[in-house]
């Protein structure tokens, strides 16, 4: 905008001097908006889809779960024993 706008002065006025003092002028007052521009615009970004997706760590890689189901296999087992043993020995 600041550019059309110093081009249409130039061509109102061809002195080069004034033109120059004029585009020095609107480019100095449009700094602080074109910057503000700028600043918005890199901050403005698409969300990209993967960051709706969260990274699932696969079972193996779980030892604590793992351990767990082993415990509890143990136990089952072990009450298995325990109860075939108490049902052997009332025979």
């Amino acid at each position: 905008m600041s550019k059309a706008l110093s081009a249409r002065l130039y061509d109102i006025d061809p002195s080069l001097d004034r033109s120059l003092k004029a585009k020095r002028a609107i480019e100095n007052v449009m700094l602080p908006y074109i910057e503000l521009q700028r600043e918005m615009r890199s901050k403005k970004a698409q969300t990209t889809i993967t960051n709706f997706f969260s990274r699932r760590v696969p079972a193996i890689a779980e030892p604590a779960g793992i351990l767990q189901q082993e415990a509890e296999a143990a136990d089952t087992s072990q009450q298995q024993q325990d109860v075939e043993a108490a049902g052997t020995s009332q025979q």
